[in-house]
């Protein structure tokens, strides 16, 4: 069952061990993992008891003036009370009546609010707490729910795009929603507005401009000479490497052009299981590499207009 937890709610039990390590306690109680909980206070469940109005401080010293120490060393990982196992099996069942594959920290709250007669519950209702505003809460929040139990879902969307092949309509469509999906799941995007009116999705054959449509403002753009020096070099962005960005250009696998070069689409990204991994094959259009083919990054390609031109063109036939 804990590899169906989210990231959150494995730092709850974590935070929650080192609550009843405190109280010198031999098991991790039910009062234990709510304090877990109000730890991890960028959490799906905390976020839900913040939007409820309330304070976390007087939560936790309510809940704290409740526990009583012991006389317990801790030596070690501490196991759970048969109360916490009982929280964390409704949590599970919680988690899959609300259609989810991962246990969240909003199914952790669920589960810490059936049970009726634990101080942890009683604690919650003190403070106006119970399983109905809980749902209330999370019917007000669905669609907007940040990254918690909702990774399932993405990981769903991610597994069905890697099906597709990268020239179906419907990789395309699903490579578009991802993307929205992702931003809205980190928090990055507060609306569907920006979905409604998706970017242009290039098709082989398109014409573009190379720049960084992340709006990094790189002066150029580097074009790598085969999907592995893609890679590479995607490696070495991504985690800021100067030695090996340096590297990769002294070896000569890619080429640097001014952004705002003009280039064409020759092959969309393939569907992966990691959209940002993908890539687009290009030929540069103008300036002094016009007529190498290599490949960029999908977000460094951003497309102006189809080609229209008649192909092939016409040839000759006179001697």
């Amino acid at each position: 069952m804990w590899q169906r937890f989210s990231e959150h709610a494995r730092r709850i039990v974590f935070f929650a061990q080192e609550e009843a390590g405190r109280q010198n306690q031999s098991e991790v109680a039910p009062e234990h993992l709510l304090l877990g909980l109000l730890r991890e206070r960028d959490s799906f469940g905390a976020r839900l008891l913040d939007r409820l109005g309330i304070s976390f401080d007087d939560l936790s010293a309510r809940l704290t003036t409740q526990l009583t120490p012991g006389n317990h060393v801790p030596d070690g990982e501490m196991r759970l009370a048969d109360a916490s196992k009982r929280v964390i099996d409704r949590a599970s069942e919680e988690a899959q009546q609300l259609g989810s594959d991962t246990i969240g920290t909003e199914h952790f709250l669920l589960g810490l609010l059936d049970d009726a007669d634990s101080p942890a519950a009683e604690t919650l209702r003190a403070f106006g707490i119970n399983q109905e505003r809980i749902r209330a809460a999370l019917a007000d929040a669905a669609g907007a729910e940040p990254k918690d139990s909702r990774k399932s879902d993405l990981d769903a969307l991610r597994d069905a795009l890697s099906t597709f092949t990268g020239n179906e309509p419907r990789a395309r469509t699903l490579a578009v929603v991802l993307d929205w999906a992702t931003k809205v799941a980190m928090g990055r995007e507060e609306t569907s507005a920006d979905f409604a009116r998706p970017a242009p999705v290039p098709h082989t054959g398109d014409r573009g401009v190379l720049r960084d449509t992340a709006h990094t403002a790189r002066p150029q753009i580097e074009v790598a000479a085969d999907e592995d020096a893609l890679f590479a070099f995607t490696a070495a962005f991504r985690a800021r490497d100067h030695a090996g960005y340096q590297e990769l250009l002294a070896r000569e696998v890619f080429f640097l052009v001014p952004a705002g070069t003009r280039a064409k689409l020759l092959l969309p990204p393939r569907a992966a299981a990691r959209q940002e991994e993908n890539g687009f094959r290009v030929r540069v259009l103008d300036g002094e590499h016009e007529g190498r083919a290599g490949w960029v990054r999908a977000a460094d390609f951003e497309r102006t207009d189809s080609d229209d031109e008649p192909f092939p063109p016409a040839v000759s036939l006179e001697a």
